[in-house]
């Protein structure tokens, strides 16, 4: 299920980043620079002309969201005046992080099917034609040894022992592969 943003929560960030008692506080406070930068972002986002100059303003701030800010008691009036407003920033930047992972993903939810189909078609064209790329070449024994018992036997019949080099670069397929071998067809390791 594809998560749908929410962006009219918008307004409300907003308004409690303009709540903040910014008026006492020295231009130089890097709280207070966080707070400027933050509603800049949320003010972007906005006034984006259309969805993609929105999500381009969401994107921008990404480094910044979810990170408390550093700052000086004596600006803000003492320390919970400081607590405060780096609650409401982090709080804003983790909500704003967390509308940029819900836009992604419903960016993808809608690429998705689109792309497996392609990559699906471009596979059936390869085979057809007796072209292949490496991937192929690893996907094609994937499937091999999980649709067919015999060649999974016939793999271990033959090696006694599985070498993975480099594993953090190993690929689900690859992944996949290397159960193959190591299980019998309960999923346990033999």
């Amino acid at each position: 299920t594809c998560p749908t943003p929410r962006w009219d929560d918008l307004a409300g960030m907003r308004d409690e980043l303009a709540a903040l008692p910014l008026a006492g506080v020295d231009g130089d406070d890097r709280c207070l620079a966080r707070v400027l930068e933050i509603a800049g972002v949320v003010d972007r986002i906005i006034s984006a002309p259309d969805p993609w100059q929105r999500d381009i303003a969401l994107s921008a701030g990404l480094d910044i969201y979810g990170k408390r800010p550093q700052g000086r008691q004596d600006n803000w009036g003492g320390r919970q005046a400081l607590e405060d407003a780096r609650d409401v920033v982090v709080s804003v930047g983790t909500r704003l992080a967390e509308l940029l992972v819900a836009s992604r993903t419903e960016a993808l939810c809608g690429i998705l099917p689109w792309l497996a189909r392609t990559a699906d078609r471009d596979a059936r064209d390869r085979r057809r034609d007796g072209t292949l790329v490496f991937a192929d070449l690893i996907l094609w024994t994937r499937d091999l040894l999980r649709d067919v018992p015999s060649a999974r036997a016939a793999l271990r019949e033959r090696y006694d022992a599985l070498l993975i080099d480099e594993f953090q670069d190993t690929d689900p397929w690859q992944v996949d592969i290397a159960e193959a071998f190591a299980c019998d067809d309960a999923g346990d390791l033999e």
